[in-house]
Parts: structure tokens; sequence; C-alpha cells
């Protein structure tokens, strides 16, 4: 069997598993980018938490 065989008897569950794929990586960024940016913006209103995340940030 080679792969051209294997790609055209299943490719419409490729195409499902690819779209599936592309989509669970944006939802990823997607929420990734808006947890960011919350904490970003909580960050810049309140000086408490840029200290914190400052000595967190250098402290291994």
């Amino acid at each position: 069997m080679s792969l051209w065989s294997y790609v055209q008897g299943r490719e419409e569950t490729l195409l499902f598993l690819t779209y599936q794929h592309a989509s669970l990586a944006f939802q990823t960024v997607l929420v990734g980018s808006v947890v960011a940016l919350a904490i970003g913006i909580a960050v810049y209103r309140l000086p408490v938490l840029s200290s914190l995340t400052l000595t967190g940030s250098v402290w291994r």
C-alpha cells in the first residue's frame, strides 16, 4: 500500500482531522491571548501586581 492510495482511501477522514487540528490550535492561541491580555491589563492597573510579576519573573 502506497501513501497516495492510503490518502485517497481516507480523504474524508483526513480532511476532518486536519480541520479539527487547525480549529483546536486556533482556539488555544485565542484563549492564551485573552488570558495574557487580562493579566497584562491587571498588572498595568495595579502596582502591587506589577511588583509581584517582576519579582516572580526574575525569581527561579
